[in-house]
């Protein structure tokens, strides 16, 4: 028996060894920002078969971030203020990955992350 995912459940994946590393790929401690792969549409075995995601701009809608921008999140965590490290502020497709510049908040909790970041303590990203 086939089961699919049920509505809004949050499914994972990791970037396989071929594709470009997905996280942090540069930092700007002046702008608190910092650059990283968001997704390079890794095959995945779910348990209705293979899921490879199309990375292009005919495949992903940008608008959620074009219409006030996307949290950077602790753990994906939607549940308070204290979760919210940042926010994505552009993104753009390059060799077939989807690269993001995000910029902490000036909050404990975004600075913390920052420079775990900047220390390259920080080696991956998850997008949700």
């Amino acid at each position: 028996m086939t089961m699919l995912p049920r509505p809004n459940q949050m499914l994972h994946r990791l970037a396989n060894n071929d594709a470009m590393s997905v996280g942090p790929i540069s930092y700007d401690q002046r702008l608190h920002a910092f650059e990283a792969v968001i997704s390079t549409g890794s095959p995945v075995k779910r348990a209705y078969g293979t899921e490879v995601l199309r990375i292009s701009p005919e495949a992903v809608d940008l608008s959620r971030l074009r219409e006030g921008g996307v949290p950077l999140l602790d753990h994906h965590q939607q549940t308070g203020i204290d979760a919210m490290l940042g926010r994505l502020t552009d993104a753009w497709f390059e060799r077939s990955a989807l690269i993001g510049r995000f910029k902490f908040n000036q909050t404990p909790e975004g600075e913390k992350a920052e420079g775990m970041v900047a220390r390259g303590e920080v080696t991956g990203v998850s997008a949700g």
